[in-house]
């Protein structure tokens, strides 16, 4: 969601920059204005949710598939590749790479899609993958209120050591 003061000067709303933001709550507290943020943010719900649904219905195949599918065996027990268009479409989505032979034409490398990296894809859609960050203090511990004052206050000392020093010169 946009930042109300930047969401108010985008409305063309002008003035001090440093009143955008008072001006801009004012604003959202008006009935009509929370109504209509509200509806917007909806609508924003809804188009996001669609989105996401079509990318995990694309995504879905590339998981799914088999390299296994793309063969028929003969009467012999030999594998045969089958043609792309005997393919179940969501199998042919998932192949990102076909190499031909130039001379004969004939197929010799299928790639099918990363499947490890559509999967992340596809749970992190779904929230069934979080990143996080972790952060932590000297020698991996916790960060302490102690840790945060004392590195503080050393930079604070530092910054007055180095205009102590340049005023004596």
């Amino acid at each position: 969601m946009t930042p109300p003061a930047k969401a108010y000067e985008l409305a063309g709303y002008t003035g001090d920059p440093r009143w955008h933001r008072y001006n801009a709550s004012k604003l959202t507290n008006k009935p009509s204005v929370r109504e209509r943020i509200e509806e917007l943010s909806a609508e924003f719900d809804q188009r996001a949710g669609i989105h996401a649904e079509y990318i995990k219905r694309c995504l879905l195949p590339i998981v799914e598939a088999n390299a296994a599918d793309l063969f028929t065996r003969d009467e012999a027990g030999k594998l045969h590749l089958k043609a792309i268009g005997d393919l179940p479409r969501n199998l042919a989505a998932a192949i990102s790479k076909i190499k031909t032979d130039p001379d004969t034409g004939a197929i010799v490398e299928i790639n099918l899609a990363d499947k490890v990296s559509a999967g992340g894809l596809l749970l992190r859609s779904v929230g069934g993958l979080i990143d996080r960050k972790e952060h932590t203090g000297s020698a991996g511990g916790p960060i302490t209120l102690a840790t945060l004052v004392g590195q503080s206050m050393a930079q604070e000392i530092q910054r007055k050591q180095g205009d102590d020093d340049d005023a004596g010169e």
